[in-house]
């Protein structure tokens, strides 16, 4: 789980600009903004897993498990 996502810099009030376009043309609300992206970028994970798995690599490798417990 991601310390410093999406949702923890609305919550702080440091809104993205990329809020404001999705505001002003789909009348989003902030909840509804946070909730697009972090459905959205679950789903990425969850396709860039598949495509190192279907090239019979691992994802989450030690290294790679190493640099997220440090960031």
């Amino acid at each position: 789980m991601k310390k410093w996502g999406i949702g923890f810099f609305c919550k702080i009030g440091l809104i993205s600009s990329n809020w404001l376009y999705y505001n002003k043309m789909y009348e989003y609300t902030i909840e509804q903004y946070v909730k697009r992206q972090t459905t959205k970028n679950k789903e990425n994970l969850r396709k860039k897993v598949e495509s190192v798995k279907a090239k019979g690599q691992e994802y989450y490798t030690p290294d790679r498990l190493a640099k997220m417990a440090y960031s």
